[in-house]
């Protein structure tokens, strides 16, 4: 029988973790081994009881949230979950948290009221489990696959040969998102030759402050989605979590449009897929697509479509996934012309870009 994981709860309400205990041990692949008021002792009591994944309040007394996520990725690297309020104080810690290296957030107001949708505690559950156990794959860790010249081999059988120049880079992520995209975009020179479109799974209202910060960050001007916007070579855009965003052919351009439905069943927003799905026909060829870390198989449907028509797909190595879950799905599905680890990514995308020019 599978051991369970061990989690760490943290949080200055006795009510709170109490809460959150109970909410958490309603999965019984789950055990809470430990509770902390603040965050001298959730350092304390990490070290003492090692717990595999820890919740984290945001707002606390002697060390806040993102002050004892520092602290305790400085003692060991270990998952940490994000607990916040929907306040612009607690938003802006948490991303801060989030860009420091805890691997995903959660809404208080939406996830302990007690008539939370069974999706949303499920999937907070799985959440719980997956970076725990980082999902990583059975073969040998490290395999990559390098990034080649725009005439390479498909690494799936019955795709169309490779598409022209790459003119729209669209990444997608979920859990341990923000981190990787710290990483990877700032590197991206100011003479970036296409427009770069990013897929978060966040929660509403988090998307805005992610792009404000990525644009202090990066050479590249930053865009939050509002809708409406033409896609720029070397600009960044940020779509807007709690709502899909659409790719959609404008005369000699394309425009960003958003919109609440979803065009595929899909239970994230924004979805991967959806804007995939969306792109017109005359640009699918010229796509690269980029699947970093995450849970589940969000980017599939449109990877496959995108190479069955030349578009090309890079994936993140697992070594360096939060969680290997997106990556994964397109690694075994056989589209990933490339799978790099999170340092050599910003580099694999110029190296598809320049290929075609």
């Amino acid at each position: 029988m599978e051991q369970p994981v061990n989690v760490l709860v943290v949080d200055d309400s006795a009510f709170m973790r109490l809460t959150i205990t109970h909410l958490i041990e309603r999965c019984p692949n789950l055990k809470v081994v430990g509770t902390a008021r603040d965050g001298v002792d959730a350092v304390e009591k990490a070290k003492r009881l090692n717990p595999d994944v820890i919740t984290m309040d945001v707002d606390m007394p002697k060390l806040d949230g993102i002050a004892a996520v520092r602290a305790l990725l400085a003692q060991r690297w270990r998952p940490i979950v994000m607990l916040s309020a929907r306040t612009e104080a607690g938003t802006a810690v948490t991303l801060e948290a989030l860009t420091a290296g805890a691997v995903e957030c959660f809404l208080k107001t939406e996830l302990l009221r007690q008539d939370a949708p069974e999706e949303l505690v499920s999937h907070f559950h799985q959440t719980l489990l997956s970076v725990a156990r980082r999902d990583q794959p059975s073969h040998p860790r490290g395999r990559t696959l390098q990034a080649g010249p725009i005439g390479m081999e498909p690494t799936g059988g019955g795709q169309a040969e490779t598409g022209g120049p790459i003119r729209l880079v669209v990444i997608g992520c979920s859990t341990g998102g923000p981190p990787a995209l710290s990483a990877v975009l700032p590197q991206l020179p100011a003479d970036f030759s296409a427009p770069i479109l990013v897929l978060q799974h966040m929660p509403a209202g988090f998307t805005k402050p992610l792009a404000e910060r990525l644009g202090k960050q990066c050479r590249l001007p930053v865009h939050h989605v509002e809708g409406g916007e033409r896609l720029r070579d070397g600009h960044i855009y940020i779509a807007q979590a709690g709502q899909q965003t659409y790719v959609e052919a404008d005369t000699d351009s394309l425009r960003l449009a958003v919109r609440a439905e979803a065009s595929v069943e899909t239970r994230y927003r924004p979805s991967v897929d959806v804007t995939l799905l969306s792109l017109p026909p005359t640009i699918r060829p010229h796509v690269l697509a980029v699947i970093m870390t995450g849970m589940g198989n969000d980017g599939l449907r449109g990877c496959q479509q995108l190479k069955a028509v030349g578009g090309r797909v890079m994936a993140e190595a697992p070594e360096t996934c939060a969680v290997y879950g997106m990556p994964r799905a397109v690694v075994e599905a056989g589209l990933a012309d490339a799978q790099l680890p999170l340092p050599r990514i910003a580099d694999g995308i110029l190296n598809f870009v320049s290929a075609g020019r």
